[in-house]
């Protein structure tokens, strides 16, 4: 659809991702990593400001807690609030091996050290009773969010500095067995 401000709005879906949800191991526990506070703004007018995307970062997260320690099998996740805003707040509930909580933690810790967003990241260690997607549907989604561009892809020939083609993330959702 069209929004107010003439901007082509797309919906897409990660394909695939509805599938039956699984238990989780006995030696796994449930963290949640979330962030919070970022400013966000709309994803037309705002784009070319280079504000940070909560979705997109919390997905570069969950890529490094898989990439590195084969983790993290998702739970839930939510963000994001209407399809033509950049994101303010994102949050993941995962599925981790216990024994690698500490690891884990210092991922999420570097990666907003690194990304100058630390006081907006958390990770906490949860109680819980969730089914969890597979690993393999968990990657899929990881793999989704931090491939899919985002921000501007190019500028007008004509009127110098008017955003032409632009790409957000506005809003990821668990809806039961599906995201």
């Amino acid at each position: 659809g069209i929004d107010e401000m003439g901007m082509l709005l797309l919906a897409h879906a990660v394909n695939d991702i509805r599938r039956e949800k699984e238990e989780v191991n006995s030696d796994e526990v449930f963290i949640n990593v979330s962030i919070k506070g970022l400013p966000g703004g709309h994803s037309g007018a705002d784009i070319h400001l280079n504000i940070p995307n909560a979705i997109r970062h919390l997905g570069f997260i969950l890529k490094e807690i898989s990439t590195i320690y084969n983790e993290g099998k998702i739970a839930k996740i939510d963000g994001g609030f209407a399809s033509n805003a950049i994101p303010m707040k994102a949050e993941a509930l995962l599925a981790v091996s216990s024994s690698k909580i500490e690891e884990i933690k210092e991922i999420v810790r570097n990666y907003g050290q690194n990304h100058l967003i630390s006081d907006k990241v958390a990770l906490d260690v949860v109680s819980g009773n969730e089914l969890v997607f597979s690993k393999e549907d968990s990657n899929k989604v990881i793999s989704f969010l931090t491939s899919i561009i985002d921000g501007v892809n190019s500028y007008s020939t004509k009127y110098e500095g008017i955003v032409e083609s632009s790409a957000n993330i506005g809003v990821i959702a668990t809806n039961g067995n599906e995201i």
